[in-house]
C-alpha cells in the first residue's frame, strides 16, 4: 500500500511538468524573427512558421517586401528583417492560421523624421474581411543609429490579420510577436488533465 502511494506520487509531478508545459504553449507568444528564413532571396509573397502558427506575408504589389540581413544598421531590429525593396511607400499584409488576441512587433522607417508614422490594420476573416482595429505609431531615433525605431502592437479583439504600412517611403519590420487564441480541443485536453489530476491528488490524501 505505501509503495504504491509512493509511485502515485511519483507519476502525478512529471504529469503536473508536462501539463505546465502545455499551458505555457497554449498561452505563450509566438515570435516571427524571420532568422530561419534565406534573407537576400525571399520576396512576398511567402509564409513562415514558428510554434505551429503560420504566417503568410503578401503585398498588393507583388515582391514588395524582401527578407535581407539588417547589417546592424538598427538597434532593435537585428539579423534578418522584413523591409520594403524599393523607393515607394507600399502595403503589407500578414494572414495568420490562427485567430489572435494581439501582436506588437518592432519597426524601422527610413527617415529621421520622428512626426512620420506606422500604421497597423487589424481584420477578421483574412483579406478583405472585417476591419475590427486600428492604430498608429511613431519612433525615435536611436542614439549612435540613424533611422526612426519604435513598437506597434494592438490586442483587445481577436483577429486573424494585420496590414501594415507607412507614410515613409520604406519601412522594416521584426520581431512579429503575437498571442494565440487557445484552440478549444487544447483548453479541453487542459481541463480534462488538470482534473484528472485533482482528483488523482484528492485520491492520494485519503
Amino acid at each position: 500500500m505505501f509503495r504504491i502511494l509512493h509511485m502515485s506520487k511519483v507519476t502525478i509531478l512529471p504529469a503536473l511538468v508536462v501539463l505546465s508545459l502545455m499551458s505555457a504553449t497554449a498561452f505563450g507568444d509566438v515570435i516571427f524573427d524571420f532568422e530561419g528564413v534565406t534573407p537576400e532571396t525571399t520576396f512576398t509573397p511567402f509564409s513562415d512558421t514558428s510554434d505551429g502558427i503560420i504566417a503568410s506575408f503578401s503585398s498588393p504589389d507583388v515582391s514588395s517586401f524582401s527578407v535581407s540581413d539588417s547589417n546592424n544598421v538598427f538597434s532593435a531590429l537585428e539579423g534578418n528583417v522584413l523591409s520594403d525593396a524599393d523607393d515607394d511607400p507600399h502595403l503589407l499584409n500578414i494572414v495568420f492560421s490562427q485567430p489572435l488576441n494581439s501582436i506588437s512587433m518592432d519597426f524601422a522607417l527610413n527617415t529621421d523624421d520622428s512626426n512620420i508614422t506606422f500604421f497597423l490594420d487589424a481584420f477578421s476573416g483574412g483579406i478583405g474581411g472585417t476591419l475590427v482595429g486600428s492604430t498608429s505609431s511613431t519612433g525615435s531615433v536611436p542614439f549612435g543609429f540613424f533611422y526612426i525605431e519604435g513598437v506597434a502592437s494592438f490586442s483587445g479583439v481577436v483577429f486573424d490579420t494585420v496590414a501594415v504600412t507607412s507614410d515613409a517611403d520604406d519601412f522594416a519590420i521584426d520581431n512579429v510577436t503575437v498571442n494565440p487564441v487557445p484552440e478549444p480541443a487544447t483548453m479541453l485536453l487542459l481541463g480534462s488533465g488538470l482534473l484528472g489530476l485533482w482528483g488523482a491528488r484528492k485520491k492520494f490524501k485519503k
